[in-house]
């Protein structure tokens, strides 16, 4: 496998690895940059290639091998003509202000499911307790939002016998269908 695929499986999409740096005994360093020749103005959906200036975030990323991945991603401001304004590269995977990438935050999440208690998931993935619970309550609450919906505009009410026993009352089984949604309520 060549370096510039694996660092496509490392890395996130349109991300080009510039340079890697080891940070101690415990992480490695990562500086990226976008690979994209124009972006669109989120407020005039203009597109636009100037370049205004440049920032560097860091943002913390999945570990790799129980090493913490820092990214240093520099990311460019554009000029929008029409609007008269600057406005930042948007960067998949990283929300805007967010100084932790998506994938970090699957892995924790997935972590404290599988990890034996919420401290060794701080170990493992380097970061505070804070950031540990509220990840991992995010992650519930969207799970949550998921699998409940408003109460149907239509449904379907159906009664089945389920069993007849021999002198005895027959048992019956009610089913509720929310018709618009398929799906049983």
């Amino acid at each position: 496998m060549t370096t510039d695929s694996l660092d496509r499986v490392l890395l996130l999409p349109e991300l080009k690895l510039e340079k890697k740096f080891a940070m101690g005994k415990w992480g490695i360093g990562v500086v990226v940059s976008k690979t994209s020749s124009f972006e669109v103005c989120p407020k005039c959906g203009t597109k636009s290639s100037r370049v205004y200036d440049r920032r560097r975030i860091k943002v913390k990323d999945e570990p790799i091998r129980n090493k913490a991945v820092h990214l240093y991603i520099i990311k460019r401001r554009f000029y929008c003509k029409p609007c008269f304004k600057p406005f930042t590269e948007p960067v998949k995977g990283i929300g805007k202000y967010k100084r932790m990438s998506e994938r970090f935050k699957r892995g924790v999440s997935w972590a404290c499911e599988k990890f034996v208690n919420l401290k060794e998931v701080q170990k493992y993935y380097r970061c505070s307790a804070g950031t540990v619970y509220k990840t991992y309550y995010d992650n519930l609450e969207l799970k949550r939002r998921k699998h409940t919906y408003p109460f149907p505009e239509k449904i379907g009410i159906d009664e089945h016998s389920i069993r007849k026993p021999k002198y005895a009352d027959v048992e019956f089984a009610t089913i509720i269908v929310d018709h618009n949604r398929h799906r049983v309520f």
